[in-house]
């Protein structure tokens, strides 16, 4: 698993791979093509948190995403870095637009970093908040791109994932890697 030094949080590192021909750039990522194969960069560090709350439910945020024909998606709270801003102030702005839980930086987790795909030059930084029932309970307005905030126990988020509603790779890897840790497994039935 790559340590929380790993220079790929930083930027891509596999430069040596040409020729790099960007084929699409917004301000948010650029699609480069590297021979073979194609990589989504983005143009800035990516965060990634999963609030839990008292250490049994994980709050969810649903998301219509316009590029996937509106669909909604189960997410965790995650976004781009602003310019200039650290991953840990990156990490507690996102988590307040996308539920409307403001809560301090202590109460933040770093986590071991992510990567999106095998072939993704880029890691996510990953914290895990977290969070009281009261905070979710009285949270503020979240932004627009949110259609809903969810709080589910570990159980249910496991049957999301397990039927296919939670689809976006890196919250897949993010929770599977979260509940394999946090949930016994089934005992067996020999």
């Amino acid at each position: 698993m790559p340590s929380l030094s790993d220079p790929r949080l930083i930027k891509p590192q596999c430069n040596d791979l040409q020729p790099i021909e960007i084929l699409h750039q917004n301000q948010w990522f650029s699609l480069r093509s590297r021979g073979d194969f194609f990589t989504i960069e983005p143009s800035f560090g990516v965060v990634l948190i999963l609030p839990v709350v008292e250490g049994h439910s994980i709050v969810l945020v649903e998301v219509k995403r316009p590029v996937l024909d509106d669909m909604h998606s189960s997410e965790i709270p995650a976004g781009g870095l602003e310019k200039g801003e650290s991953p840990q102030g990156g990490a507690l702005r996102e988590l307040y637009e996308e539920t409307g839980i403001k809560i301090s930086a202590n109460r933040l987790k770093q986590q071991n970093p992510l990567a999106l795909s095998p072939r993704d030059p880029c890691l996510a930084y990953i914290y895990e908040a977290e969070l009281r029932m009261d905070e979710f309970l009285g949270r503020a307005q979240h932004d627009d791109e949110i259609s809903q905030v969810r709080l589910l126990n570990f159980n249910e988020v496991q049957k999301l994932l397990l039927s296919g509603e939670i689809y976006l790779a890196g919250v897949v890897g993010l929770l599977s890697r979260f509940l394999l840790k946090n949930l016994s497994a089934p005992a067996n039935s020999t």
